[in-house]
């Protein structure tokens, strides 16, 4: 399996304290991501909205959450979310081949 298109997306408000704590984890495996970051509360629902057209099977009403895209030996992509340091933990990511961090 190939991991990519790895995003941690975090807001400005209550969760923050969990966006940095997902953001330590996935720096201490090395795992190279997209920090997307929103400060201003007005782009929550901008941001949260087309988001949760990519997935049939989970609903994301807030913020911290990491999405990827997992590619399996057929070539077949998978778009994959996990919406808690906790789901973060049990995805059992891991830095692609090459990775340079």
């Amino acid at each position: 399996m190939k991991v990519t298109n790895v995003a941690l997306y975090g807001g400005l408000d209550d969760t923050v304290a969990e966006t940095a704590a997902i953001k330590s984890y996935l720096d201490s495996l090395g795992i190279e991501y997209a920090n997307l970051f929103y400060s201003d509360s007005s782009q929550f629902e901008a941001v949260l909205k087309p988001v949760n057209t990519w997935f049939d099977d989970k609903e994301i009403t807030k913020f911290p959450f990491v999405i990827w895209d997992v590619t399996d030996t057929t070539g077949a992509v998978t778009r994959k979310v996990a919406m808690n340091l906790k789901e973060v933990k049990a995805s059992n990511l891991q830095p692609t081949s090459g990775s340079t961090k």
